[in-house]
């Protein structure tokens, strides 16, 4: 009986031991994922300044193609007006 309880003791023993050894990892884990968090923000961060700015690029070369679409086609119908004015010349 003695050595029954003795080889339990053991095992639990054992089992506190790998207890400790589990929860000093977990502790590292959570240190590590903390450390990725703050990465990932930073990295979160910088790329949507960047974004922002594509996308403000983006917007200014719409603007212009609209404003430049706008202008061919005032000149287009200037350019109509003017062939028939020739026309009435002729």
């Amino acid at each position: 009986m003695e050595e029954t309880l003795k080889i339990i003791l053991d095992k639990l023993n054992s089992m506190d031991s790998d207890i400790k050894d589990l929860k000093s990892e977990f502790k590292g884990l959570k240190s590590e994922v903390n450390d990725l968090k703050k990465h990932v923000l930073v990295i979160e961060n910088e790329h949507g300044k960047k974004l922002d700015a594509l996308f403000d690029g983006y917007k200014q070369l719409y603007e212009a193609q609209q404003e430049m679409k706008k202008d061919i086609k005032d000149i287009k119908e200037t350019l109509n007006v003017h062939e028939l004015k020739l026309l009435k010349v002729k």
